[in-house]
């Protein structure tokens, strides 16, 4: 049976959104197992999916808005992690909370910043 496409089937995936969004990197949310993980995220996906549509819908006749075509939950990241006790994490994380650190390529530098870059077979570059 393919998923629905009312909005109102993931109510719960909404409130979820909204939950991690008033939060101030995110939430996470145990899982009894892997596959209900994969589900749930899955569930979360096709509520982001509709909350676009809704919004393209919504902003048709406007020129520029920002959120036409477009989610507020854009900037949140599923993803699903284990811990060392091997319970199952669906995290909703803000992409904008996330911490990376990047600089720019120069000539100096190669492009991971090192004189010995490997392949993913191993090999010198």
């Amino acid at each position: 049976m393919p998923a629905s496409s009312s909005r109102l089937a993931f109510d719960d995936c909404y409130r979820m959104y909204d939950r991690a969004l008033e939060s101030k990197k995110g939430t996470r949310t145990l899982c009894k197992t892997y596959g209900q993980a994969v589900h749930l995220r899955m569930r979360l996906h096709n509520a982001r999916m509709i909350d676009r549509k809704d919004n393209a819908e919504t902003y048709k006749d406007e020129l520029v808005h920002p959120l036409k075509g477009r989610s507020a939950y854009d900037n949140i990241s599923a993803s699903i992690k284990q811990d060392t006790d091997g319970n199952h994490w669906l995290y909703l994380e803000k992409i904008d909370a996330r911490q990376f650190e990047t600089e720019e390529l120069d000539d100096g530098l190669d492009e991971a910043g090192s004189s010995d870059l490997r392949t993913s077979q191993g090999e010198s570059a």
